[in-house]
């Protein structure tokens, strides 16, 4: 009990002076102080004791660092922090490993670098592993943004040299896939328009095949009109013919 004891302390320097000694005096400053000072430790425990029951283990865990090492009610508290310092690491990773799925990467950063107290030596490099990553998850976001760019302005072979930038593993990797394929598509549309509108329909309608392009109503437009063409081609040779003779 520190208040009894600090209690009769000062009672210590209530006594005569001519028995109140500098050694005494001396002895009961010194418990006086460390009671006083034991007696805060203990308050700073309880604060961040009834932090950590209201759920808030954040602000627990910064409580709790206002402990002297040297006191005894930080030895007594050993289990106690390091359950707070454990709560913590969990929410922080979770949390990290949630923002990561999300691909909320600044947050995700963030939260990886806030969560460095609450980690052990051993899996600090594991955090500097999760920023690199999500570092690398910027990167690919904004090829992947620059590329939808490029396709909006129908830069069809730019966006295909962006997009293949982007690894298969990347979180971006399915998305790019999907608008690969759809760039691939509208280059193999450019190629089969281009030899259409320079009046090789008949190569156009090679190339459909040869690509296997589901490309139906654009392939039956391109037979009817080389159709026309090739009759139209073989009136005009009989009406040559006819004129020659």
């Amino acid at each position: 009990n520190w208040n009894a004891a600090q209690a009769n302390l000062y009672q210590l320097e209530e006594v005569p002076a001519s028995v109140r000694t500098p050694k005494l005096r001396a002895f009961a400053e010194k418990w006086i102080t460390w009671i006083a000072q034991e007696n805060n430790q203990q308050l700073i425990l309880a604060s961040a004791m009834d932090q950590f029951d209201k759920n808030e283990p954040d602000n627990a865990f910064s409580t709790l660092s206002a402990l002297n090492k040297d006191s005894s009610v930080y030895t007594k508290a050993v289990d106690f922090i390091e359950k707070v310092r454990s709560t913590c690491e969990r929410r922080s990773l979770a949390l990290a490993q949630q923002l990561q799925a999300d691909r909320d990467w600044d947050e995700a950063i963030a939260t990886c670098d806030a969560a460095r107290p609450y980690v052990g030596e051993e899996k600090l490099a594991m955090l500097d592993e999760e920023i690199a990553s999500c570092r690398q998850g910027i990167q690919h976001k904004e090829q992947y943004d620059a590329a939808v760019i490029l396709v909006e302005q129908e830069r069809f072979d730019e966006a295909r040299t962006a997009l293949e930038l982007i690894p298969g593993q990347s979180p971006y990797g399915d998305d790019t896939a999907a608008l690969l394929a759809s760039v691939e598509r509208s280059l193999h549309l450019q190629q089969v328009n281009g030899l259409f509108d320079a009046g090789n329909g008949e190569e156009a309608l090679k190339y459909i095949k040869a690509e296997a392009l589901d490309v139906p109503r654009l392939e039956e437009l391109i037979e009817q009109v080389t159709d026309l063409a090739r009759k139209a081609e073989s009136l005009y040779n009989q009406q040559k013919e006819y004129n020659e003779a």
